[in-house]
């Protein structure tokens, strides 16, 4: 527990923070919240280890809302170096320094702060391994990316929620960039399975062309041609090369019709 004295300046910090304006939407008293903190801070000496934590706990979110993220860095490492800091501190404390460390571009630090937060949380989240896997795709270690993405995509299925766009769309990069070491038709073969699920979860244009342009490649014909006709029933084609395409694709498998309809889609 905090000592009395600084329980008492912790409640009018609280206080301070709770306040809201006429309208009743929340105003927080700043100047009250910087002028309490500065005065523990200047005593911090003769604080408890478990005072002093609480405090840098509360500087790290005054900096963290003023954007001043070095401040809010340093005030976090502070409170993490207490010896007498909770577990719960501890573990808010580690994700948000990842996560600052990533607004600052300095992913390898990140990695190794998300790590040990991974180490010291009760429950790893599907959404942090996904965090993970984008910082290891930023520092272009591809394999580590992939691996940290599959496992938030199945830890979010079996908790029974839709995977989010981003991590799809992030592992198919992840096959992409590994082109050169598994060869293109490996590559191919990897990211098709990625662009089916996103075409039927998150139809968008880019993800048919994508799976399309793959079937094409690896010489699935076929398949290319019901990718381009379903993103056209879908009004996603928008380039006379698309409409042509297509129109091509639809005569290769003796489907003059339908041919002709697209190319004149393509001129209007």
């Amino acid at each position: 527990a905090l000592q009395t004295s600084t329980a008492k300046k912790m409640a009018k910090v609280y206080e301070a923070l709770e306040e809201v304006d006429e309208k009743g939407e929340p105003a927080p008293d700043m100047v009250t919240v910087v002028n309490i903190l500065t005065e523990l801070r200047t005593d911090k000496d003769n604080l408890k280890s478990y005072d002093r934590s609480v405090m840098w706990n509360y500087w790290g979110y005054v900096y963290f809302s003023e954007e001043r993220f070095s401040d809010a860095m340093r005030a976090y490492r502070n409170l993490l170096a207490e010896p007498e800091s909770t577990i719960p501190l501890r573990v808010a404390s580690l994700y948000t320094l990842a996560q600052l460390n990533f607004v600052n571009e300095d992913y390898e630090e990140g990695v190794k702060v998300l790590l040990q937060w991974m180490d010291e949380v009760e429950k790893v989240t599907a959404q942090s391994y996904s965090v993970l896997g984008q910082a290891y795709f930023a520092l272009g270690d591809y394999r580590k990316s992939m691996s940290s993405l599959e496992t938030a995509i199945s830890m979010a299925e079996e908790e029974g929620y839709k995977p989010r766009e981003n991590w799809y769309s992030l592992l198919a990069g992840c096959y992409s960039e590994l082109k050169e070491e598994i060869g293109e038709r490996e590559s191919l073969l990897k990211q098709i399975p990625i662009y089916e699920i996103l075409v039927n979860l998150y139809p968008k244009k880019t993800y048919f062309i994508q799976l399309g342009g793959a079937y094409g490649t690896l010489g699935r014909e076929r398949d290319y041609m019901i990718t381009l006709k379903t993103a056209y029933q879908k009004d996603f084609l928008d380039k006379e090369s698309e409409y042509l395409a297509l129109a091509q694709l639809l005569l290769l498998n003796k489907n003059p019709y339908w041919a002709a309809e697209v190319l004149v889609s393509g001129q209007n």
